[in-house]
């Protein structure tokens, strides 16, 4: 049986559902090679719909990354998705995401990204900064729909 939300503040979000092909790279630096990342991201609907569940099991380079993130908590006077991050490194992030103009924006901070969501595909471009201010190219990615949960 198909799962689908129960909470309808995520209905918007139902586009990022399936497991993807993710394919891309750690851009170049002054210090570092590009590091290619290869692997798949499932999101999927959890806790009878009240959340989705994000799960990235790709190689950054020689290095297994894993993540668990749950998207959900809606801030309907500004529009505002929360997110909580756990990777295998032990770090644990808080983030928040918006639409802007079809564009599926995510700010953690010292991280952001920017997703634009197609039928079968997604692009994204991630940035980093050290101090929330000062923004440079970190990973650009290509997510493609395997399938549809």
């Amino acid at each position: 049986m198909k799962k689908e939300y129960s909470n309808s503040t995520l209905k918007e979000l139902g586009f990022l559902i399936g497991t993807w092909r993710t394919e891309g790279e750690v851009q170049e630096t002054s210090t570092s090679k590009p590091i290619k990342i290869v692997g798949t991201d499932i999101y999927e609907w959890t806790l009878n719909g009240s959340f989705i569940l994000h799960r990235v099991d790709v190689m950054m380079g020689d290095v297994k990354t894993e993540v668990l993130e749950f998207i959900g908590e809606y801030d309907r006077e500004n529009k505002i998705y929360q997110m909580r991050s756990f990777d295998s490194t032990g770090t644990f992030t808080t983030m928040r995401a918006s639409f802007d103009n079809s564009i599926f924006e995510i700010d953690g901070g010292k991280v952001r990204a920017k997703l634009s969501p197609r039928q079968t595909s997604m692009n994204a471009y991630w940035e980093i900064s050290e101090n929330g201010k000062n923004w440079k190219p970190w990973m650009v990615l290509t997510l493609s729909r395997s399938s549809k949960l």
